[in-house]
Formats: C-alpha cells, structure tokens, sequence
C-alpha cells in the first residue's frame, strides 16, 4: 500500500490499484510545469562525455598584424577558459582574414595556436579552403583553425594565435577585415 503526502489534509493511505505499473513505466509530463531541482543537482560530472560545459569567446578587430619572420610573433589575438576538471578537454577555433604577397606561391603566412608557450598546432594558408589573388599578386585567403587540446588543469588558461612569414613573403592578419574571432569551448572528457 502506497501513502499520499498532501499538505492539506496530512498522510493518508492511497487505495490499492489506483497507482499501477503502468502509471510508473509512462512518461511524465510537465508540460507547462517548473521542475525545481536542489542546488547542485546537476554538474558537469553527470553530464556524458563530449558534452560543452562553457563557451568562451574574444573578439579583435583593431587593424592588421604584418610579418616577414619565419619565426611565430604573437598577433594580440587570445582567449582564456578555466577548465572544471582536469579530465576535460578544450576545443579551440580561430577564425580570420589572412593576406600575404607572392614571394611564397600558395600562400606566404602560417598560423598557430599555443596554450601558453606550447604550439599545438601550425598550419599553413596553402591549407585553406578559399584563397584568392589579386591583381598585385596578393594572395587574401579566409582561415578558420580549430584544435581539440587536453590541458590537464583547472587553472586560467590561455590560448593565442601566432603568426610567421613562408619564404620570404610578408603576410597580414587583417583584423580590420571584419574582426577575428577565437572561441574556446570546454567539452567533458
């Protein structure tokens, strides 16, 4: 025999066959009801893995960045996520405007993303999608770059995009061309 809590008129006995099996195998509806639930009933360890816990997001679009090093200079563009757990992952994606001259065919910058001073990942513009020549035989090419990191903190951690020349060519990031856009998404391991 099952007991009724009610507010009003106290506990009393709920007849026998009124709640059946069937009444708790189905589906619950609260259609138009507020759920409540108790302060940290729900956290990021009870969500599955792959789940996005946060988004962080960091905008730039005060002019151009030029280089003719080989070497990576940082571009100023950066964002920063404090990660839950340490077991969790960071996906990071970069998006931007890039334009280098012709003395490199197929492209004259290469980009990075680095998590403090490590380089995770280095590509070149000859790897973009849509890249185009003008007639003064500069190459402009769209950039998107993403990286899935495991940090292994919860510590503030920062993630930059670095920026070097390829052969001799002067390459840009054209932050003025619409901002550059980085986003860091944390995702549960």
């Amino acid at each position: 025999m099952a007991l009724e809590l009610n507010g009003t008129t106290g506990v009393s006995l709920v007849q026998d066959g009124v709640v059946t099996a069937d009444d708790l195998s189905s589906t619950l509806d609260l259609t138009g009801k507020t759920v409540t639930l108790p302060s940290g009933a729900i956290t990021s360890a009870a969500l599955p893995a792959g789940s996005v816990l946060q988004v962080v997001q960091s905008r730039n679009n005060a002019g151009s960045i030029t280089t003719t090093s080989s070497s990576f200079i940082d571009t100023g563009l950066s964002v920063t996520i404090t990660p839950t757990s340490s077991s969790n992952k960071v996906l990071i994606m970069a998006n931007f405007t890039s334009t280098s001259d012709a003395a490199a065919s197929h492209g004259g910058s290469k980009y990075a993303i680095y998590r403090g001073a490590t380089n995770l990942y280095t590509d070149g513009v000859s790897n973009y999608g849509m890249i185009t020549f003008d007639n003064s035989g500069y190459i402009h090419a769209i950039a998107h770059m993403s990286f899935l990191d495991s940090p292994s903190t919860t510590s503030s951690t920062d993630y930059k995009i670095y920026m070097g020349a390829i052969a001799g060519a002067t390459a840009s990031l054209q932050r003025d061309w619409g901002g550059v856009t980085m986003i860091a998404m944390e995702i549960a391991g």
